[in-house]
């Protein structure tokens, strides 16, 4: 939980207050600090503030009777990884080289920074966050790991990894989209995650040369395949070794699936590698359900 502290000089007291009533008005908890007197009683009072602080606001100019304050709360920040928003200029006594620092060169442009481009501050600040939260528990932030999490249905985990920055679309060092990973592993639950995500529902891996319904349809779960047929996969792409799903659910035996495939789009007349379509293996293999379900989608 978000809670955020303003630290300003009396002559930003106005400016000050109009930052804590946005904040305020997002449902945000702010705390707010004026810094008058002597610098060393203001550091103390700020002290037993900061233990639960997630972000700081520091309205403070460059004079002399200030640095103190501002190099001890630029120290913290740096220290604890905190976001500090902070009026000053180049060249001045304040670290500037904080990686966590916005920095505005005058307190108006920063308010105007704050509501211009709060939803974005927060979504950064969310990424940074699960980043520091994998960190903090030894999860290195890698597709190969997103991978083990995937097949072993750990949804929490997984998402945090998309909230940290690793693309829907990563793939694991074999060059299986993390999509094709959920299906194998046969995990609903991700597929709807990622589909959720905006994951490339015909990403192809690098291994079988299959999309994720194909690796569904090989693991015969009606439910997977379906999910992915709604979410709009192709369902004529041809794999590496030449087959499509529909060949594939006829392979496996499994009507239902072929059921779903054939009225759905998938072409039962399309040939692979040998020159058979699926209707021919359905004949082939004298599945007279399928023949005549797959001779009515021809027609």
């Amino acid at each position: 939980m978000m809670k955020w502290l303003i630290v300003n000089s009396p002559i930003e007291s106005r400016i000050s207050n109009d930052i804590m009533s946005f904040l305020v008005s997002h449902q945000i908890d702010t705390m707010r600090f004026e810094c008058s007197g002597e610098q060393s009683g203001c550091i103390n009072d700020i002290y037993g503030t900061l233990q639960e602080i997630t972000h700081i606001i520091l309205l403070l100019n460059e004079a002399a009777e200030y640095q103190s304050v501002i190099q001890y709360i630029s120290g913290y920040t740096a220290g604890r990884d905190i976001p500090l928003y902070i009026v000053g200029k180049t060249g001045a006594s304040v670290p500037w080289n904080l990686q966590c620092a916005v920095i505005c060169p005058d307190p108006e442009v920063l308010k105007e920074k704050l509501e211009n481009n709060f939803d974005y501050f927060l979504a950064v600040d969310e990424q940074r966050r699960a980043h520091k939260k994998l960190y903090d528990q030894g999860i290195p932030l890698t597709s190969d790991c997103l991978a083990s999490f995937v097949t072993a249905g750990d949804i929490d985990t997984a998402s945090m990894f998309l909230t940290a920055g690793i693309s829907v679309n990563a793939r694991d060092s074999d060059g299986t989209p993390m999509l094709c990973v959920a299906a194998r592993a046969e995990q609903t639950d991700m597929i709807n995650l990622f589909i959720t995500k905006g994951a490339d529902i015909d990403a192809v891996s690098s291994d079988r040369g299959y999309s994720a319904v194909m690796d569904a349809v090989w693991k015969s779960r009606y439910e997977m395949v379906k999910i992915l047929v709604d979410a709009g996969a192709n369902l004529n792409f041809v794999s590496r070794d030449g087959q499509t799903a529909l060949v594939l659910a006829v392979g496996a035996g499994n009507e239902p699936i072929c059921e779903l495939l054939s009225t759905h789009g998938a072409d039962v007349n399309m040939k692979d590698r040998m020159g058979m379509s699926a209707l021919d293996y359905a004949k082939l293999f004298k599945k007279e359900n399928l023949v005549s379900l797959f001779t009515a989608a021809k027609g």
